[in-house]
């Protein structure tokens, strides 16, 4: 999902917000419902949140 993206990543960092972006090649608009992009974008989401939130 590119529509934005970028505009949105210079608002983050110029308020200092951490964010990550990673890409699939070719992947559809729907893609992280299906395989293969279920699992790797489950596990992105999960070591983001285990980065951004200390518990």
């Amino acid at each position: 999902m590119h529509g934005g993206r970028d505009d949105l990543i210079k608002k983050l960092n110029a308020l200092h917000i951490y964010s990550e972006v990673h890409t699939f090649p070719d992947a559809p608009h729907t893609f992280l419902f299906f395989n293969p992009w279920f699992a790797p974008t489950l596990n992105y989401i999960t070591n983001f949140l285990h980065t951004v939130w200390k518990y």
